[in-house]
């Protein structure tokens, strides 16, 4: 009989790179135990000791006595869901798909509003800095939508 892994995720509040983790965590129905490297000084200090750096999300796996420091959202994504997603995708908010669909729709008014006349060009301009801006944030958009 093998034993299940113990997973805990290093991160902290308002990281859309840890929110892109806690998705898939969410759609995966996992058990995973969250370690807020700036509410915890103890965490951030194990983390540090142990990957040599302090940036997260970082996935802590424990098996038995085997312990593996997983780095990089996009990484952990992948093995949550080929080790526990039983041939499922990942959501759009585990993915990376949102960020870049935004940043192409962002780019696209702003060439847009290249070509019209103001006030059009003005409008047109401030909806594109504003989804620019939202891109880093649209992790937080996941807690809104039902499912996720």
């Amino acid at each position: 009989m093998t034993q299940t892994p113990k997973l805990a995720l290093y991160l902290f509040e308002g990281c859309p790179y840890c929110e892109r983790v806690r998705a898939a965590v969410r759609d995966l129905q996992l058990q995973v135990e969250e370690r807020d490297v700036r509410r915890d000084a103890a965490h951030a200090t194990d983390l540090q000791a142990a990957t040599g750096r302090g940036t997260v999300p970082v996935l802590r796996i424990e098996e038995g006595s085997d312990t593996r420091w997983l780095p990089e959202s996009a990484d952990i994504v992948d093995h949550l869901y080929v080790t526990y997603g039983e041939g499922r995708s990942p959501t759009l908010l585990a993915t990376r798909t949102i960020p870049q669909v935004a940043v192409g729709i962002a780019m696209a008014l702003a060439v847009t509003a290249y070509f019209t006349e103001p006030p059009v060009r003005g409008w047109l301009l401030v909806v594109a800095v504003m989804i620019w801006a939202l891109r880093d944030r649209w992790a937080l958009v996941g807690r809104w939508i039902p499912g996720t």
